[in-house]
């Protein structure tokens, strides 16, 4: 989905471009970031290694580097969640969508506890917080409507991913009377049309084609900019640290020093402040800055001031999503 999305701008024409906020921010700073962040970094990985974007091969260079960034255009932040489905056969036995083929994936998380079986939607209940306290982003479930691999691959190699597509806001599935549904279930022949498992009622979602559409309309009215917005990300994903149980819970992340698991808040503090050992106080080989960055070499200065703070927030941020399983990404 995420080349398919860096794709459609290129070939449909007026689709919105495609950037991870990586390449947003080493625009935004002007300056090689790959030069200064050590790769082999969890906080690399972090900013460079979610999403690649649309990107272009430059001569004599043998990997690819981002394609620019138009100056001065609004940018819409976009949150998504990736669902993988599960496909049911018109002789189903489930409630809903009687006597036709469906699909169906599930939001809520079971574990044991103390020998019990726990179902838990924190992680909803903090999407759902995301999608309703920030209208201007957009926050999303995603889940294609092929369920076998060939298909899916087809589907991509013939543009029709996208289209074919259920995206769906977190929001749609709290249930009317308290509680949260259990799975968010569609018609793979509209995946715009669905409804929550158990007892939801129909509803229009959108198709992936139609979330982009929205994405179109929603910059001709949105003036912000990537580095304007990076700072308000940062306060509102902090609040939803201090307010969303979610973020108390253990992380699956592992710290290389100390393999005990921490609380989610736990790792994205340390993440953050263990930037300045990441930072690389001189590059590690010329011809590796160059194969990194494809283009010439420049000065070694480790960023600080305003420069190193934008990166701490976007590293802040970013650290956030990935622990809520979302893919960030910059729509312009």
């Amino acid at each position: 989905m995420n080349a398919a999305l860096a794709i459609s701008a290129a070939s449909q024409g007026g689709a919105p471009q495609l950037f991870s906020p990586g390449q947003v921010l080493e625009r935004e700073l002007g300056f090689d970031f790959s030069a200064f962040l050590d790769p082999s970094s969890r906080q690399y990985r972090l900013l460079f290694g979610a999403f690649q974007g649309p990107v272009l091969r430059t001569p004599g260079v043998g990997r690819p580097v981002p394609g620019p960034l138009p100056g001065g255009v609004p940018v819409v932040n976009v949150f998504l969640q990736y669902k993988r489905p599960e496909y049911f056969r018109a002789n189903h036995r489930q409630p809903v969508w009687n006597g036709n083929p469906f699909m169906r994936f599930e939001v809520r998380s079971r574990y044991r506890n103390g020998g019990m079986t726990v179902v838990d939607h924190s992680q909803l209940e903090a999407l759902d917080r995301l999608a309703a306290h920030n209208p201007e982003w957009l926050v999303r479930y995603a889940c294609p409507s092929v369920w076998t691999r060939p298909d899916l691959y087809a589907s991509f190699s013939q543009s029709q991913l996208i289209a074919d597509s259920c995206v769906v806001d977190p929001r749609h599935l709290a249930r009317q009377v308290g509680g949260w549904h259990n799975f968010w279930t569609f018609d793979p022949i509209n995946p715009g049309v669905g409804q929550g498992n158990p007892d939801g009622a129909e509803v229009s979602a959108e198709t992936g084609q139609e979330f982009l559409s929205g994405v179109s309309q929603r910059l001709t009215s949105e003036a912000g900019t990537f580095s304007q917005g990076v700072e308000e990300l940062s306060q509102a994903l902090s609040d939803a640290r201090q307010t969303d149980r979610y973020f108390e819970q253990a992380t699956e992340a592992r710290d290389r020093r100390n393999q005990a698991p921490r609380t989610r808040n736990q790792w994205i503090e340390r993440t953050v402040t263990e930037l300045d050992a990441a930072l690389l106080d001189s590059p590690l080989g010329e011809e590796w800055r160059t194969r990194r960055s494809g283009h010439a070499p420049r000065d070694s200065v480790r960023p600080s001031g305003s420069e190193r703070e934008a990166i701490e927030l976007t590293l802040e941020v970013a650290a956030t999503v990935a622990e809520l399983g979302l893919t960030w990404v910059v729509r312009s």
